[in-house]
Formats: structure tokens, C-alpha cells, sequence
């Protein structure tokens, strides 16, 4: 039985490493050009944030993220610039990637205030496979003798496009946005000891509707869907009530069963300046047979956000 055991955990490490390589849809919106870096000319001012999550908290050596992201938009506000720097760790599996993100836009007369953005990103991942802390004192059992300590995964490069049709507001109330990406692994060397994939590609696509309620008040509504890999074809659905002075509540579901909500408070700096802190805490309760027995998650965050002085 015990080697039975050793062997599922060691499987799902296994399988947790070769997701871990892949980005998905970020639980804050605003972080989404990790997947689509044509998302980056949506943010329209100087934005630095950092997160730290954690997955099935009722699980000892349950996955934990930390996120450290920053968002230059340039003056012109066509073009904008990110970096995203992540740690996680499942048990004893570590992984550190560093990603740089690059989006310009520009109007193609579809609609009034339209909007075509194009995103080009490219990421490096390291991993480490530490097997003191997987089996303690038994580092020669037969099940992870020989696995891996250190590797590196292939570079991925991600391109991207996001159209929207205009800023939702009074006289045009509605607004329609539709983007996806393209991202691929590209194999290196074997000197280089990197991971090799069945499939070295990744696809994700995003369409919805930003609605305008009222003064500064607007409703978001969108779909997401993801392929990672054989099998992991993921679909989401998110709602997302922002004002923009007070902050944000958002709500997802996905087709894992898995039910998010979000909170985002603005705290304005000073009295004479247009900057604000967001605190933002992220809930997911997981309805699935197995995840719901592991726990649920939860997210914090803090960011700045720099109000850019445009002429």
C-alpha cells in the first residue's frame, strides 16, 4: 500500500510539473497579459502589484504562488511594456519563471473608439526537484531514485491580438471584445537538460461584453477558454461589477467545478495625488469530489497604481 501511494504522489508531481510550466488565465484581470500580452495596452497607467496564493489550503504540501508583476504603458498610450516574475511550490517541486510582455495598438475604423492590440511575450521557466523533502531519509527508494533535481523548461513565446469595439459609456452603453493567443514551447539542446512536451503548443481565447450602468460604474462579462494540453482543455465564465474610485467584486466558474469571488478596494495615497493602493483577496471553493476534499484557496494582493499624465 505504501508503495502504491508513493507511486500517485509521485504521478501527480510529475503531472503538477508540466502544468506548472503553463500559464492560464490569472485570477486578477489585470494580470491576464500573462497569457495574452495584448492585453497590456488595456492598462492604461503605471501598475505594480504582488500576489501570494494557495491551492487546497486543507492539503499540507498544497501548491503555493508568489507574483511580482509591474506595467509600464508608454506616454503615447499605444504601446505598453511587463514583466512578470513567479515562484511556486507543490511539496517538493519549485519553480521560478521570468517573463517579459510587449503590446502596441491602433484604430481600424470598425466602430467609433475601436481599438486592435498586439501582444509578443516571451517567458523562461527553472525548475528543482527536491527529493529530501519528498521522502525524508529515504532518498534511495526506487519509485524517485534517479528523478529529476534540476531542469529547465523550453522558452515559450506567446503572441496575442484584443479587439474592442470603444469605451462603454453613456452614448454607447455597450461594447463588444474578443482576443486570443498562440504561445509554443521551443526546444532546446539536451545539454541544456530541458523537459521535453508531447505537445509543445498552447492556445487561449477570450470574448465578452463591457457594459456601462452608470457614472463610473461598469458591468464585465466574459468567456474564457484555454487548451494547456492533451486534456486540459479548460472554459471559464467571469463577471467582473467595477467602479472606479471604490474598487471591484468578480465571480468565476469553471467548468473544473471551481467557483471564485473577488474583492478589490481602492485607497486613494494622498489627498493631492490621483495614486491608489488595491488590496485584493481572492476566494475559490472547489465543488469537484476530489478537489473539495483538499480544501479551498485563497489569494492576496496588493497593488500600486500610478496615474499617467497624458497631453
Amino acid at each position: 500500500m505504501r508503495k502504491l501511494i508513493l507511486f500517485l504522489v509521485t504521478c501527480c508531481l510529475y503531472v503538477g510539473l508540466s502544468a506548472q510550466t503553463m500559464v492560464d488565465w490569472q485570477s486578477e484581470s489585470f494580470l491576464n497579459y500573462a497569457v495574452n500580452p495584448a492585453l497590456l495596452t488595456e492598462v492604461s497607467d503605471l501598475n505594480i502589484s504582488a500576489q501570494h496564493a494557495r491551492k487546497w489550503r486543507g492539503l499540507r504540501s498544497s501548491p503555493v504562488s508568489y507574483n511580482f508583476s509591474a506595467v509600464m504603458p508608454f506616454q503615447n498610450d499605444r504601446m505598453g511594456l511587463g514583466l512578470m516574475i513567479n515562484a511556486n511550490d507543490i511539496g517538493p517541486l519549485q519553480n521560478n519563471s521570468f517573463a517579459l510582455h510587449y503590446a502596441y495598438a491602433f484604430p481600424i475604423g470598425l466602430s467609433d473608439g475601436d481599438k486592435l492590440s498586439l501582444g509578443l511575450s516571451a517567458r523562461m521557466t527553472f525548475l528543482r526537484f527536491d527529493q529530501s523533502e519528498f521522502i525524508a531519509g529515504d532518498l534511495n527508494d526506487q519509485l524517485i531514485d534517479g528523478g529529476m533535481e534540476r531542469t529547465t523548461a523550453p522558452p515559450n513565446a506567446n503572441v496575442g491580438f484584443h479587439y474592442i469595439s470603444g469605451k462603454a459609456d453613456y452614448m454607447q452603453p455597450v461594447q463588444l471584445f474578443v482576443g486570443g493567443s498562440f504561445a509554443r514551447f521551443i526546444p532546446f539542446a539536451d545539454r541544456f537538460n530541458t523537459l521535453v512536451y508531447h505537445r509543445s503548443y498552447q492556445w487561449y481565447g477570450m470574448a465578452g461584453l463591457d457594459i456601462y450602468l452608470f457614472e463610473k460604474t461598469h458591468l464585465e462579462a466574459s468567456f474564457l477558454l484555454s487548451d494547456l494540453q492533451r486534456d486540459f482543455f479548460h472554459k471559464a465564465f467571469r463577471t467582473t461589477l467595477s467602479h472606479e474610485t471604490l474598487g471591484w467584486v468578480s465571480l468565476q466558474y469553471n467548468d473544473r467545478r471551481d467557483f471564485m469571488s473577488q474583492l478589490g478596494l481602492n485607497i486613494k495615497v494622498g489627498p493631492y495625488s490621483d495614486d491608489v493602493v488595491q488590496l485584493v483577496g481572492s476566494y475559490t471553493m472547489s465543488f469537484s469530489t476530489v478537489s473539495s476534499q483538499l480544501g479551498n484557496g485563497l489569494s492576496l494582493g496588493v497593488n500600486y497604481v500610478h496615474r499617467m499624465q497624458r497631453q
